[in-house]
């Protein structure tokens, strides 16, 4: 996975737009930030942005936070969207890696879908899936 931040991520923002927004559809996603909210999030270095691909082509991306909730440190996973047959599974130990690099205590995300198959030792918290490191 390649890191995006500054003019790359401003070049390549054209291509991660309509995944996010096609992934937000089909996820039935509820949050109520708008698709804008992430590329700020990311230009301010509060959010990192990783891509999957070969040259100018993206065929994935992952959003990842990190958050500090009530002084525990955690890596959350915003959004991420693969093209088939490529998927989040496939990169569970980067996310993994990273987590521990910033040495986050946990992984979460929320999401309609069902994480503790690819994560067996995490629990569902209202949707908010946690994986400890």
């Amino acid at each position: 996975m390649i890191r995006l931040d500054g003019d790359s991520l401003r070049k390549a923002w054209p291509q991660l737009r309509p995944m996010i927004e096609k992934a937000r559809k089909k996820s039935g996603c509820t949050d109520p930030f708008i698709i804008e909210d992430i590329y700020h999030q990311c230009m301010i270095q509060d959010t990192f942005c990783y891509v999957t691909g070969e040259g100018p082509r993206i065929d994935g991306v992952l959003f990842l936070r990190p958050v500090n909730n009530f002084g525990e440190s955690e890596l959350h996973i915003w959004i991420g969207t693969f093209q088939r047959p490529a998927q989040l599974s496939d990169h569970i130990e980067f996310v993994e890696g990273l987590g521990r690099h910033i040495k986050a205590k946990r992984i979460t995300c929320l999401s309609p879908r069902m994480f503790d198959k690819m994560w067996p030792n995490s629990k569902a918290v209202s949707k908010r899936f946690e994986k400890e490191l």
